[in-house]
């Protein structure tokens, strides 16, 4: 599975996301130079988005290549779309919307 680019702000493109794999793939450019950030994933199909994972992702100064194991407790969806995001510490928010798609 190919990693996917993180935007900044709320970027209209939907990525495809194979479920039986259950991990989300990501590049994160840290400029600020964060250790850390702290995310969520949010259904955005769900009245209310409700959020259905939650965690923190260590990280490197430079360019990252992440992985998040999707739980299989939060009951991802095929067809449903989710919201992954974090803020860093200069207040920039970074996301990317996945849909699951079938193996």
């Amino acid at each position: 599975t190919p990693y996917l680019d993180l935007e900044r702000g709320l970027g209209p493109s939907v990525a495809s996301v194979t479920s039986a794999t259950g991990v989300l793939r990501f590049t994160y450019q840290n400029v600020p130079a964060d250790t850390a950030v702290q995310y969520t994933i949010t259904s955005l199909n769900d009245r209310g988005n409700p959020v259905v994972q939650q965690g923190d992702v260590t990280l490197n100064r430079g360019l990252n290549m992440l992985q998040i194991a999707l739980s299989g407790s939060a009951g991802f969806a095929e067809k449903k779309i989710y919201l992954f995001q974090f803020t860093n510490s200069r207040n920039e928010t970074w996301s990317i919307k996945f849909m699951p798609a079938a193996k």
